[in-house]
């Protein structure tokens, strides 16, 4: 292997591993951001049930703190547009 080839693969494979350092970064912020959101919402939950919420509101909270926490944001959609047809 000629020493140009060399360099270029050893570019490549430096470039490959800062692309996945990135992504790793993105996944672990956007897991704490979450992690974060679902904690508040877990707090609002048990406020709101002491203070006499609705069962809507805290389901929602619910649904909404479970999408974050299994980063399913499609999850949470699904509740809101079936309670929305269900006319609730």
């Amino acid at each position: 292997m000629s020493e140009t080839n060399s360099s270029a693969i050893e570019a490549a494979a430096t470039d490959n591993k800062s692309k996945v350092r990135e992504d790793q970064l993105e996944i672990y912020v956007r897991y704490q951001q979450n992690a974060v959101a679902s904690a508040q919402l877990r707090r609002e939950i048990l406020l709101g049930a002491k203070a006499d919420m609705d069962y809507k509101s805290l389901f929602l909270k619910a649904a909404k703190a479970l999408s974050l926490v299994t980063d399913n944001e499609l999850f949470y959609t699904q509740i809101v547009d079936a309670l929305e047809r269900r006319g609730d």
